[in-house]
């Protein structure tokens, strides 16, 4: 008979704390509403699910049409020891950036946030933090799939793209507080339909 590896004391003793950990594959024929909130800042903005996985995407809109999926502010990750991890593209359209990490409520402006930043917005692939304080990292701004990783400690925030550590940054970086999820799009002025996609998305506390 094979046995447990732990027991539910070493599992629940108070001086073991087991991770809060959120995976999210982005599949199926619908957005799991339960979990992920929309937020429509301005305009109509969409969050569905296509073959690329999760799809947010502006009207056509004029303006700055925006919009933030989150958790709906149930805050589960720690500011000083918690980690997020994405696998995401720009689409092809130009005009619109894109803001993809963990933050402390649902605005455009977080006051404790740790974001990617990609597309119109940015310069390059950038670390965006409280009051958008952006960080330029060195890698280009694309549309090709790539991967990112934040990392955020309590005196630190450390941004990896496709492996490497690009941008380590101790300013600006969120108080002690709780955070959750935080994707976003927005258009740049220009009449069309914008989008981007992600198909995986993994935060943890650490």
């Amino acid at each position: 008979m094979e046995h447990l590896t732990k027991s539910l004391h070493e599992l629940f003793a108070s001086n073991i704390k087991p991770r809060t950990r959120v995976v999210e594959y982005f599949s199926g024929v619908e957005l799991d509403s339960e979990r992920w909130g929309l937020n429509q800042i301005v305009s109509t903005c969409t969050a569905t699910i296509d073959d690329l996985g999760l799809k947010m995407a502006t009207d056509n809109g004029s303006g700055s049409p925006s919009a933030s999926l989150t958790f709906s502010d149930v805050k589960q990750f720690n500011s000083k020891g918690s980690s997020i991890v994405g696998n995401c593209k720009k689409g092809s359209n130009t005009n619109v950036g894109i803001k993809y990490g963990l933050a402390d409520d649902s605005t455009v402006t977080p006051p404790n946030a740790a974001n990617m930043g990609e597309g119109s917005l940015y310069s390059y692939k950038s670390l965006e933090t409280n009051n958008e304080s952006v960080t330029a990292s060195n890698v280009a701004l694309g549309t090709d799939w790539f991967t990112f990783k934040i990392d955020l400690r309590p005196a630190v925030c450390r941004m990896d793209l496709d492996g490497l550590l690009k941008i380590s940054k101790t300013t600006d970086i969120p108080a002690n507080t709780k955070l959750q999820p935080f994707l976003y799009i927005q258009s740049r002025s220009t009449a069309a339909v914008k989008q981007w996609n992600t198909n995986y998305c993994e935060a943890y506390n650490t």
